[in-house]
This record gives structure tokens, sequence and C-alpha cells, in this order.
């Protein structure tokens, strides 16, 4: 703390990509190291999925989740996904064992540093990988249970993170579970919404005239890149963006993870969506909902779409 006019270093770094600033009474210490991240987390992790972490309403359902297979009598429980927390949760709400699978590094090192610096004995919570290692400890893994948590880092679209029934079918083959395992999720639902975005449907819009110069031809050969390139449907984060619904939600698919996964491979979804309110339709957000089914009809949902069930004519 600096009194009146008493002086002050301060001290700015930078590298490629980032500033960093320090501020001392004293003479300045001649090198800041830089307030980059060592633990892992942020980043394997994206910002967004860090707040999802961070949610006290997605917490209060893992928690619940956790607590409904353990009250079961489940005490060696399997984690699939990509949740450095949820392994650790496990152990700490009673527990005896988990194995946390995934093919990950950066997971795998962030699950390891977690365990080590909470003070858990190692052989508590092992990390293995699905497609390579599971066939071989197979008769090492004791599972009386299977959560996923249908997140992975390299998902762009909502749906990629179906490979959490990828890794349900693996495990299978592996002989790790069966037919008769608990596990959640036991059922994923795609669902989709007319939307008039306010800004998003620019990013595809031609410009046409700026300041009285027509650049129609730039449009066209913007357009053609797009067409060549550019997937029909494109990762955004949609609710980051102000929009009005036009339809109420609409359930575009379910699936059934306790089938095998070949088995619905084939499977084509249609339907038709009716629109609730007068507006521009510049979009349609999709989104998963992924049921946990619990003790006594209780049904625990986690939901990358609103936080609140959809109005036409309203902003979502």
């Amino acid at each position: 703390m600096s009194k009146t006019d008493e002086e002050f270093h301060l001290v700015a770094h930078h590298d490629e990509y980032s500033m960093w600033f320090g501020a001392y009474g004293s003479e300045p210490i001649s090198e800041i190291p830089s307030p980059v991240c060592t633990c892992g987390a942020h980043t394997g992790i994206p910002r967004r999925r860090i707040g999802e972490l961070n949610d006290p309403k997605q917490i209060g359902v893992w928690t619940s989740v956790l607590r409904n297979v353990l009250d079961a009598g489940h005490r060696h429980i399997g984690i699939c996904g990509e949740n450095p927390i949820l392994s650790l949760a496990a152990v700490i709400m009673g527990a005896e064992g988990v194995v946390a699978f995934t093919n990950d590094d950066r997971m795998r090192n962030l699950i390891e540093e977690l365990v080590k610096t909470n003070g858990y004995d190692e052989g508590k919570i092992q990390v293995v990988e699905v497609d390579k290692n599971a066939c071989k400890t197979a008769g090492e893994i004791k599972i009386d249970a299977v959560i996923g948590d249908p997140f992975y880092r390299n998902s762009s679209l909502n749906w990629h993170n179906l490979r959490v029934w990828y890794d349900f079918s693996e495990l299978k083959k592996s002989g790790i579970i069966n037919e008769s395992t608990y596990f959640r999720p036991l059922k994923a639902n795609l669902y989709a919404a007319a939307v008039e975005f306010k800004d998003l449907w620019k990013i595809r819009a031609p410009v046409m005239d700026v300041l009285g110069f027509n650049i129609q031809h730039f449009d066209g050969v913007i357009d053609g890149a797009i067409r060549k390139s550019d997937p029909v449907v494109e990762p955004h984060p949609l609710w980051e963006y102000p929009g009005k619904a036009l339809s109420g939600a609409v359930k575009v698919a379910s699936f059934n993870l306790a089938e095998n996964v070949e088995a619905e491979l084939e499977k084509v979804h249609s339907g038709v969506v009716s629109f609730e309110s007068d507006g521009l339709c510049n979009g349609v957000a999709l989104w998963m909902t992924w049921e946990y089914p619990g003790r006594d009809d209780e049904l625990f949902l986690i939901s990358n779409g609103p936080v609140k069930p959809i109005e036409p004519g309203q902003n979502v």
C-alpha cells in the first residue's frame, strides 16, 4: 500500500499473447513470472465448461445423482465423460473406489492432480483409457455402477456428446459392465426451436452496400467459399446471443442409452415445427437434455439448453 507522495514502481511484461503487471513500493523485481495456468484446468477445460462446473444448479443435480447411486448400495463407481470433479465428489460422498474412464491425457493429469492435492489415496481413484486399457484391466476393475457426464472437450455440436453412449458400449464389450449394471443417464433427447436472432444471422448475411459502395461481387466470393468449406450446421454458443423464440421446443429425437448404440445408428428422425409467433426465422437452436432417473419417480436433468421453458414470442 503506497502513501501520499510516495513513489512506486509499475512493471509491465508481455509475451506473444498476453500482458501482465506488477506494482512495487521498493525496487522492482527484474522479472515477474507469467500468471499462466499451471493446474491444467484452465488450459484443458473451456471457460464455458468451467462455468457449468461451478453452476449451483448443476452441482445440485450431480450431488443428487451420486446420492441416489450410493443410497442404492453401489460403492464402486465408474465415471465416463470429462468431468474431473465428479470422481472426487463420489469418493467424498462415500464411494469406496472410483474408476474414471477417459482417453484425454489432459483430463487424466488433472484428475490425478486433484486426487494428490486433496490427499486421497491414488488407489482409490483409478484413471483408465476406455478403448486401450479397459479390456486389459477388465479383470482388475470392480464396478457396481457407471455414471456418465455427457461432456467431451473435443465436441463442437451438442449431439457429439452422445460419445458417452459409445463409451458405455465399449465397457460392455470389454466385460467391465453388463446389461444388469446400474448406469446413468438412461436417455438423451435432442430438442429444437425456431428462433429470430437479433445479431447472429449477420455472420452469413451478404453485406450488399456500404457507404454507397456496391460490394455484391465480394459477397458472391464469400458465399462461394462458405458453400465449399463451412458446414450447414455450425456450432455457436447460441444463448450468448439475444433472440426471440418463434416456436415452442420440439423434440427432434430421443436416444435410449440402454440399447446397443450400433442398433440405433440407422434410425431417421423427422417432424414438423409449427410457428407460434410472428417474426423472421433466421436460425434454429438445437440442444440436448440427459435424463437420470432416481428413486420414487425422481428425474434429474442435465441440459445445455435454455434455463427456462421456451415461450413463443419471448426472448430465449
